[in-house]
């Protein structure tokens, strides 16, 4: 179930809204890239957060 973003970003206070990031993640045998993973992101700075349930599948 995907929330509504809510509020401000913490780093630069832009507006968050729903989007699509890239997820990269070093196992330590290999690096694996992920792309249009389900988002919130900062409108302002582009930073991102990924809910626990997208970032578990």
């Amino acid at each position: 179930m995907t929330k509504k973003p809510s509020g401000k970003c913490p780093l630069c206070g832009g507006n968050k809204k729903q989007g699509k990031t890239t997820f990269t993640v070093d196992l330590g045998f290999g690096i694996v890239i992920v792309g249009d993973v389900p988002a919130t992101v900062c409108s302002q700075c582009g930073a991102d957060w990924i809910e626990d349930a997208a970032s578990s599948r």
